[in-house]
């Protein structure tokens, strides 16, 4: 019975592998934008800010928002973040005045500054867009995926970019994102794991 226990472990060891690796793979290939089509809207989404500063962390979004942005001319960039604990001002305001002190026209930024969560972001976000209209997220690296995910399970289409980050905080929050995946995909695990523990007590039953 141990030796089956044994086993049950080491499938769910060799799945959550298997897992890791291939959703590293696929972050990787979302950061690829093929067919990038002219787009209304970029949206940035919110970081933690200290007090009414934006952090270097949060400034990296920005800055690459602006770039596409730049490369869209009539987009709009859309600043998304709503105040969090420790914050004097919603991160939105915080990243419209760094946007704005960049150059960019106040008209040309929309402030969407109630949400406090990913899913939040993107759907407060959408509703301030026109219908029909195409748009990006702009996040760290390590974030553009689950952030598409998030994005295609409220059915919104969107590409995804991704900011620089340096390496020594992006694997921390590489494993913090891949467990964040684990979760909403939830169903799926423990689908697999509870098939897993189904095959060893078949297994069990048969070594009886």
């Amino acid at each position: 019975m141990a030796c089956l226990s044994y086993a049950f472990l080491l499938l769910v060891i060799i799945y959550l592998i298997t897992i890791m690796m291939m959703y590293t793979l696929t972050a990787w290939i979302n950061l690829i934008n093929w067919h990038v089509p002219h787009l209304d809207y970029v949206v940035v989404l919110g970081a933690g800010i200290m007090g009414k500063t934006v952090t270097p962390l949060l400034a990296a979004r920005i800055t690459r928002g602006i770039e596409i942005y730049q490369k869209n001319p009539g987009s709009k960039l859309i600043m998304s973040g709503g105040q969090g604990p420790g914050e004097d001002i919603p991160e939105a305001e915080a990243m419209a005045e760094y946007a704005i002190n960049l150059g960019i026209p106040k008209e040309d930024i929309i402030i969407e500054n109630k949400s406090r969560t990913t899913n939040e972001n993107l759907r407060f976000s959408h509703a301030l867009m026109k219908p029909n209209s195409k748009f990006c997220i702009v996040t760290n690296s390590y974030h553009v995926y689950r952030a598409l995910v998030l994005a295609k399970r409220q059915g919104l289409q969107c590409i995804g970019y991704g900011a620089k980050t340096k390496w020594y905080f992006t694997l921390n929050a590489f494993v913090r994102e891949f467990i964040a995946y684990l979760v909403i995909t939830k169903r799926i695990q423990i689908t697999v794991t509870g098939f897993f523990a189904v095959m060893t007590i078949i297994a069990a039953a048969f070594n009886f």
